[in-house]
């Protein structure tokens, strides 16, 4: 019986320092039939000199860069190296992260004893001292997996815990729009399929945590925090609004009312603002309707009105 090839697909903008490390983990894998494909957002550094060096060692790596009539970022070059691999199974990973040697072992053996259409793993969090930690602070044998749990962040993963079946991926893409919460999007999307997930208790790989990480970059000014937020709750509301139930669309519609009115306290443009509101209106009671628009208000001309928000978001 002949091994199932694995499709690892790798994003990667100016990393030279750094990916060697990760082909090298990636060398190191006990299962051995997999391709790497590594896509280059337009690196100016020697990112392109390092990869090629592995392409010329083991053919298994190829190196591509995100063709010219490409959106800029990860998640275009994400959606790339999908549509130029040949994997029946998929896995993303980041270009500063380290897996396991058993990393792709264990969940092709898991994935493949099951009836399970996707799996997840662990991974823990490493910064330049090598201190670790666990990414998540979420015991995920506590709820099933589905879609609801996931949505209302009951359940949570990252990109390079997942592993898929190529087929249940074939319509889904990272939204290339969104700059930070692209994953969470994402596996709103994916779980919409009503798909078998398995949990594997296993920390398998390291997240390299340092001061060039978006999450560092973007931790650094409440604004852009509350409008990212805004942005991912409220791009995934309408990209499964056809889709989920009353519960994830709640949450969705919740949580962007929420970072909405953070912007307002901040004194900033609400992207959107008609749709949000014409959503609210659609899905919440007219009192509530109402209680959020003049929360909004208030909380721009006086940062109050979180009792009037609060209100508006209950079911």
């Amino acid at each position: 019986m002949s091994l199932p090839l694995v499709s690892i697909i790798i994003p990667t903008y100016n990393r030279a320092h750094l990916i060697g490390e990760t082909l090298d983990s990636i060398l190191a894998q006990t299962y051995t039939n997999w391709e790497c494909i590594v896509v280059d957002d337009g690196s100016i550094d020697d990112t392109s000199v390092i990869v090629n060096n592995y392409c010329e060692q083991d053919q298994r790596f190829k190196y591509y860069k995100r063709p010219c009539n490409r959106k800029k970022g990860a998640n275009a070059c994400r959606n790339y190296g999908f549509e130029l691999s040949k994997g029946e199974f998929i896995n993303w990973f980041d270009d500063d992260d380290i897996m396991t040697i058993h990393f792709i072992d264990l969940k092709i053996k898991h994935i493949l004893l099951s009836n399970a259409d996707f799996l997840f793993s662990k991974s823990n969090d490493f910064d330049l001292k090598d201190n670790e930690k666990p990414m998540f602070n979420v015991d995920n044998n506590l709820h099933q997996i589905n879609a609801v749990n996931f949505v209302t962040q009951k359940i949570v993963w990252c990109t390079l815990d997942f592993f898929s079946k190529r087929d249940f991926l074939e319509n889904v893409r990272f939204n290339e729009i969104l700059k930070s919460g692209q994953e969470y999007n994402f596996f709103c999307k994916y779980l919409q399929q009503n798909l078998v997930g398995l949990f594997l208790n296993n920390v398998l790989a390291k997240r390299r945590v340092h001061n060039n990480s978006i999450q560092q970059k973007q931790s650094k000014s409440a604004c852009d925090y509350a409008l990212n937020k805004y942005l991912v709750y409220f791009i995934t509301f309408f990209e499964i609004e056809s889709k989920a139930t009353n519960t994830e669309l709640n949450y969705l519609l919740s949580m962007a009312m929420s970072r909405a009115y953070d912007l307002s306290v901040l004194k900033k443009n609400v992207p959107h603002k008609a749709n949000l509101l014409y959503a609210v209106f659609k899905h919440k009671r007219i009192l509530k309707f109402m209680s959020f628009c003049i929360s909004l208000v208030c909380s721009y001309i006086s940062g109050k009105g979180y009792v009037l928000l609060n209100y508006s978001k209950k079911k």
